[in-house]
């Protein structure tokens, strides 16, 4: 993956910001495979969770492009 900067990561608080829902809403949609699961920088159970910003706006694009309003 190599050396991944802030900017091209988007965390839980940023997808909602982004209109993916609340914290349950986004898991959910994570275990229904509508997301990709997230990475972790730590080991430990509660490290932070990010998922790459292309990975998520080319999601967003999809949606845009077959006209789906909500995400």
């Amino acid at each position: 993956m190599g050396i991944l900067k802030k900017d091209n990561v988007l965390d839980l608080n940023q997808l909602q910001e982004r209109g993916w829902g609340s914290r349950l809403t986004i898991w959910r949609r994570v275990d229904r495979g509508e997301l990709p699961k997230p990475f972790a920088y730590g080991k430990a159970h509660n490290s932070k969770k990010y998922w790459l910003k292309s990975e998520i706006e080319a999601l967003e694009a999809q949606i845009v492009s077959r006209g789906e309003a909500d995400v």
